[in-house]
């Protein structure tokens, strides 16, 4: 349920100038058009549910031995790093030791599915996410819950965690700095940035536009996301002439140093490692090096400030 016992942790960020709920309640109605759920629940399958629903309340209250209860008086858990306990007796131990541990860990769970194998047998699976104090990024695992039915109604039998990696949201959560509204003066020119989560927080949207009096001279949007098989944040930039870019992003101490590479609408190739720094008073430091254009190496940017034009929690509540 997370039957996971020591969460895991990552972080990421990044950008480029020139241009939750995600679980559900334990119980919760099918999600619509979902086809694997359930239109009308059993007896037995209710009960089930209900199990998942006291092991979460144990779990959020530290009570070891109410968990344990959950289990048959045999029952196994097996961790995502391969630690099985066995028996009831060393499962509540288990437990008992992580609370003295971590007593500020919360759990969330979402049942996918519960499948009647026969009358006494059934198999739970779903997703758990741990969070703990002010850990920015909470762990999930994939779990497999195996249960029998006997004079004590619906037991765990059996249950395996696989862990997860971070979702989208929780890998972007370090960019939470860069939502906002700024705007700097650069090259006798003024440019305003407008940052805003899209998608349920999947995505970062960045949109830059360059003026100089009434004349708008460029506007481009840069989107901003967590890529899996990279494992770190990448970003795309779409820029009003028809250019565009694809930028790496790698945090070093605050900063986020994004290695951007793209094309301008007739095929010449751009280059630039973009720093994006937080400074005091909600400002941001950019910094643009190593340009090129077509094969021509180009001068570095000088530095720029972006300063803050509203409340970062004013532009959240607005832009949402």
């Amino acid at each position: 349920m997370q039957r996971t016992m020591r969460p895991t942790l990552a972080v990421c960020a990044m950008a480029v100038v020139g241009s939750w709920e995600l679980f559900g309640v334990v119980g919760a109605e099918p999600v619509a058009g979902d086809a694997a759920a359930p239109q009308k629940q059993s007896a037995d399958e209710k009960a089930i549910r209900q199990s998942a629903a006291a092991f979460v309340k144990a779990f959020n209250a530290g009570d070891a031995q109410a968990i344990a209860a959950l289990w048959t008086t045999d029952g196994e858990y097996v961790d995502p790093w391969g630690q099985r306990s066995e028996g009831r007796e060393a499962i509540g131990k288990q437990y008992a030791e992580f609370f003295g541990a971590r007593p500020d860990t919360k759990m969330k769970i979402n049942v996918e599915a519960v499948r009647l194998l026969s009358d006494g047998a059934a198999i739970e699976e779903g997703t758990a996410t741990l969070t703990t104090g002010q850990e920015a990024t909470p762990s999930r695992a994939h779990y497999v819950a195996i249960h029998v039915k006997n004079e004590d109604g619906w037991r765990m039998a059996s249950v395996r965690d696989v862990a997860m990696p971070p979702a989208a949201s929780d890998g972007l959560r370090s960019l939470e700095w860069l939502v906002g509204r700024w705007s700097a003066e650069h090259a006798g020119a003024r440019v305003t940035l407008v940052s805003q989560w899209i998608a349920e927080r999947q995505y970062l949207q960045r949109r830059f536009k360059t003026t100089r009096g009434d004349e708008v001279l460029a506007t481009s949007t840069e989107i901003v996301g967590w890529c899996p098989i990279r494992g770190q944040v990448v970003s795309w930039t779409f820029a009003s002439d028809g250019g565009r870019a694809h930028g790496l992003w790698v945090p070093i101490d605050k900063r986020w140093v994004v290695e951007a590479a793209g094309v301008t609408v007739d095929g010449s190739p751009t280059m630039a490692v973009n720093v994006w720094n937080p400074l005091e008073g909600g400002a941001i430091g950019w910094r643009s090096t190593g340009r090129m254009f077509g094969n021509v190496a180009q001068r570095d940017a000088r530095d720029v400030v972006f300063e803050p034009q509203s409340p970062v929690h004013e532009t959240e509540k607005r832009e949402k």
